[in-house]
C-alpha cells in the first residue's frame, strides 16, 4: 500500500512545512519587536487572523499580523503590521504598520 519511499517523502515534507511555519512566526516576532522597541512601542500582542483580511498589498512571502502595542504612557493602538519585502519576503528587515 504505502512504500517506505513515500513514508519517507512524506515525512520530509511535513517536516520542511512545520519548519518554515515556525521560522517565519520567530522572524515576525523579531521583527515586529525590533519594529515596536525602534518607534518607542512594547510589543504586546501579534496574531494571524485566518477570518478578517489586512488592507495590505502582498506578496506569498510576506505575513501580515494583527498587533496591539503600548507606548510609554500605556496607551495602547492596535493595527495592521506586515513583515518582509514583497520579492524577497522575509530575507528583507521591513515592518509596514497601518494603524486602526
Amino acid at each position: 500500500m504505502f512504500s517506505e519511499k513515500n513514508i519517507i517523502i512524506a515525512s520530509i515534507a511535513v517536516c520542511l512545512v512545520a519548519l518554515s511555519t515556525t521560522w517565519h512566526w520567530f522572524r515576525s516576532r523579531v521583527l515586529l519587536s525590533r519594529w515596536a522597541k525602534a518607534n518607542g512601542y512594547e510589543l504586546v500582542q501579534m496574531s494571524m487572523s485566518w477570518f478578517k483580511c489586512s488592507q495590505f498589498l502582498m506578496s506569498k512571502r510576506q505575513e501580515a499580523y494583527q498587533i496591539r502595542v503600548r507606548d510609554h504612557r500605556g496607551r495602547e493602538r492596535r493595527g495592521w503590521a506586515k513583515c518582509g519585502g514583497y520579492f524577497l519576503g522575509f530575507l528583507v528587515d521591513k515592518v509596514e504598520v497601518e494603524w486602526d
